[in-house]
């Protein structure tokens, strides 16, 4: 069973933009304004484990806008994708390196913990991220299909 483009483009307009859906969303009182995007080593699955979670030194949850003014991500049809670049803290060490091949929406900025919403592949075969690395996706790079 597959959703129809009404519903999937309707949720993710309510889910990120705060706007209703017919009879099936209202708005919060009081909705999240700010979401953070964070990445991950593995993928999360759809539990949203955070135990692969990015854990390079000075790594932090990039913050992004959500609301009917957002403008970080825009949807086109059944696609969520970035609509500015999105720059992540540098390693400031490097005692090791890791290779980021996910990343995803949270509703928190505390590293390992929170609620995943949405998470994504990465393109090709990830980051690798080490010393003086600064993880930044441009325009159009971090995209999740709800179809």
């Amino acid at each position: 069973m597959s959703k129809c483009n009404y519903l999937e483009e309707g949720w993710l307009d309510a889910w990120y933009f705060g706007t209703s859906l017919g009879n099936i969303t209202r708005n919060a009182a009081s909705p999240d304004t700010t979401w953070y995007v964070t990445l991950f080593r593995s993928d999360p699955g759809e539990g949203g484990s955070f135990a692969s979670e990015a854990a390079y030194a000075n790594f932090a949850r990039e913050p992004i806008d959500r609301g009917p003014a957002a403008l970080d991500f825009s949807r086109t049809g059944s696609i969520l994708s970035n609509d500015n670049a999105i720059t992540f803290n540098t390693a400031t060490t490097d005692p090791t390196s890791e290779t980021l091949t996910y990343w995803g929406i949270v509703d928190i900025i505390t590293l390992g913990s929170g609620n995943l919403m949405i998470y994504g592949q990465l393109s090709g075969s990830g980051l690798v991220v080490s010393w003086n690395t600064t993880p930044s996706f441009d325009v159009g790079e971090l995209t999740y299909d709800e179809d």
